[in-house]
């Protein structure tokens, strides 16, 4: 699972901002995750950070270890330059995506990106569920090699770990639990249609990829499916799994 996805970290930025919000003595407007803004945009305005090749914000402090979210205000505030700062000739992050998403420096082809797909209602295509390893739900490949975010993992790595974080899920809970159990543990989460089709759709992918002889039974039963998506999604995965077998 991304990083950002380990815990709700938007409610909490979201309970941030409002209590910053109401300091300020002025109306204001919390947008967090909202799509009537753009909220990476304004923080390279304001010089919260730059954008980085693989078009993330990328922080002098955090790297691209953040979420962000906007308060917009009517109060007077002093405005700050943007950074002056960029990735140089680095380009690490397009060579490491293993589906040349990032062909083009500061441009994401979306069609390529294996976050996108994990988070579309189509059939995932054949040649990016190899390349999903085991991935159930977004991607931090362009973020995990990104030279701005080598300081903050060691930082981290001496935290204590923070309650309610989940950085890997069980393939067998996923494809197993009742509808209504996965809506309400990853509401969190953006899901077309808010179907847990699409987790289960994922999580029979990464079971093709790195698959046990408990989640081989679970597949064989999503194979004999009644959902098309699901029904090919285990065909495919069990011949994987056969695949790498032999």
């Amino acid at each position: 699972m991304p990083r950002y996805t380990w815990r709700d970290a938007y409610a909490e930025l979201r309970e941030k901002l409002d209590a910053l919000g109401s300091r300020l003595e002025a109306d204001y407007r919390v947008l967090v995750d909202a799509n009537q803004h753009v909220d990476r945009e304004a923080a390279a305005r304001s010089g919260v950070g730059f954008y980085g090749k693989n078009t993330m914000l990328i922080t002098r402090r955090h790297g691209s270890w953040v979420v962000l979210g906007t308060l917009v205000t009517t109060a007077e505030l002093e405005p700050t330059p943007k950074l002056a700062l960029d990735c140089g000739s680095c380009r690490l992050c397009i060579d490491a995506c293993p589906t040349n998403a990032l062909d083009e420096p500061g441009t994401l082809d979306a069609n390529r990106c294996l976050s996108y797909w994990t988070q579309s209602k189509h059939s995932i295509p054949e040649p990016y569920r190899d390349a999903l390893e085991d991935r159930v739900y977004g991607c931090d490949i362009c973020q995990d090699v990104c030279p701005w975010n080598r300081g903050i993992e060691k930082r981290r790595a001496s935290d204590p770990t923070i309650p309610g974080t989940e950085a890997t899920v069980s393939l067998v809970d996923w494809l197993e639990a009742e509808d209504a159990e996965l809506r309400m543990r990853y509401e969190r989460l953006f899901v077309p249609r808010n179907d847990p089709r699409y987790l289960r759709r994922n999580a029979i992918v990464a079971a093709g990829n790195n698959g046990t002889p408990d989640e081989r039974t679970v597949l064989e039963r999503y194979a004999r499916s009644e959902d098309p998506l699901l029904r090919e999604h285990a065909e495919w995965a069990l011949a994987r799994l056969s695949e790498r077998q032999t």
